[in-house]
């Protein structure tokens, strides 16, 4: 399951050229629900419930983490790191 949702991935990016489009417009979802539809017969697994709606999806989660982890990278956010001491320890 997991190669094949790595190759939508990849195939996603191929297909939008790197550009992580939003879903957000007629237009748009069209255009995903059609991408979805010619990569359903090699990366559904039906069994798994991963069929063309299942592909959309997760086209549209994984553009979405995407943009948020570009965002972080290029705004220079960072998480400090704290050191976790345990006050009940001699």
């Amino acid at each position: 399951m997991y190669s094949r949702r790595k190759q939508v991935g990849v195939l996603a990016c191929e297909h939008w050229d790197n550009q992580y489009p939003k879903f957000n417009t007629p237009e748009r979802k069209a255009a995903l629900a059609k991408f979805a539809e010619q990569i359903a017969p090699e990366c559904a697994v039906p069994a798994a419930g991963f069929n063309k709606d299942g592909i959309a999806k997760h086209i549209q989660d994984f553009f979405n983490e995407q943009r948020r982890y570009k965002k972080r990278k290029l705004v220079g956010y960072f998480f400090p790191v704290t050191k976790l001491t345990n006050r009940f320890c001699v």
